[in-house]
């Protein structure tokens, strides 16, 4: 609504036609309901509506540079601030550095400074074995050859890079523990050497991974045989830094070289999506096929990120 002065002390209000721009806030309209469309959703689609509204948000504001009529800018601004305060809410304090600045150079579609990912490589075996980690090493080389490769990516500027050129093997912890299921009667015999992700291995895996003495601002990769469950679909799995049960130092990912029978073979951005969940630490998946962090049962091969998930990919202490 705007209203108009006339003679005799008269103000009208009317509803303006003015068209999107500087003149009024109706080209924000669009982008405010989209985000009210997903404010029922995962953190995925709000991330991604939020950052629409900020860099549309700011583009109104500038736009208004040197413009007589000024009098929406406030209030495009303050649409700003709130959206930039519920991403906060959602990323975390440790996702907020250059955020906006980045969204305002993926709008522009103007380059980003790059950032880089160091990952420390692991790999999962028994206690007592020495396995021969050459061709582990080749796959898991190739799977970040296949994420650094991926659009979204180099769209994002972010480079995977590992900071051990030969696998690690990691067997137990520090004070004996098996991280895989030993060989011991009470584990059934179709479970042993397998990896417990979601019980005692996963907890001994955070533990030895604490303790292994990797740098800081980095992240953790393991590679492993088998997982235990029985879930068909289980190819790979995030223990993210804002769990507070675990408690890892480090974002980890974990893959397996072996989905169960009647699963799908591993995909190529296994590691790639995992490394989504773990460096930003939201374990949502998006509805959205065409998504790179959409669930492996509607995922079409597209691996998109939007704005928003890039901003929030680059800005955490994972990426230098």
């Amino acid at each position: 609504m705007d209203h108009v002065s006339l003679p005799g002390g008269l103000n009208p209000r009317f509803r303006g036609n003015a068209g999107p721009g500087p003149q009024n806030l109706k080209g924000l309209d669009q982008f405010v309901q989209a985000y009210a469309n997903v404010h029922g959703q995962d953190d995925w689609a709000k991330i991604g509506a939020l950052a629409q509204i900020v860099q549309e948000g700011l583009a109104h504001v500038a736009a208004a540079q040197g413009q007589v009529n000024q009098r929406y800018v406030t209030a495009a601004q303050t649409l700003v601030n709130s959206a930039n305060a519920d991403l906060n809410l959602l990323c975390g304090a440790p996702f907020q550095a250059n955020r906006t600045t980045d969204l305002i150079a993926l709008r522009a579609n103007t380059p980003l400074v790059q950032r880089t990912v160091r990952l420390n490589v692991y790999y999962l075996a028994p206690i007592g074995a020495n396995p021969v980690v050459g061709p582990v090493d080749q796959v898991i080389n190739q799977h970040i050859m296949n994420a650094n490769q991926l659009a979204c990516y180099q769209r994002a500027r972010i480079t995977f890079q590992r900071v051990n050129a030969v696998a690690r093997v990691a067997r137990q912890t520090a004070g004996g523990g098996s991280i895989l299921l030993p060989a011991v009667t009470a584990v059934p015999l179709n479970q042993r050497g397998k990896f417990a992700d979601g019980g005692m291995g996963g907890q001994r895996l955070v533990e030895y991974l604490n303790a292994s003495g990797a740098g800081a601002n980095t992240a953790d990769v393991v590679y492993l045989d088998d997982y235990e469950t029985a879930q068909n679909d289980v190819q790979g799995r995030a223990y993210r830094t804002n769990d507070m049960t675990l408690a890892p130092n480090r974002p980890i990912v974990t893959v397996t070289l072996n989905p169960p029978v009647g699963g799908a073979g591993t995909y190529p951005t296994t590691l790639a999506r995992e490394l989504g969940h773990a460096i930003t630490g939201c374990p949502a998946h998006i509805q959205d096929g065409n998504n790179l962090m959409s669930g492996g049962n509607i995922r079409n091969g597209t691996n998109n990120l939007s704005d928003g998930q890039i901003a929030w990919f680059r800005n955490n202490p994972s990426a230098q």
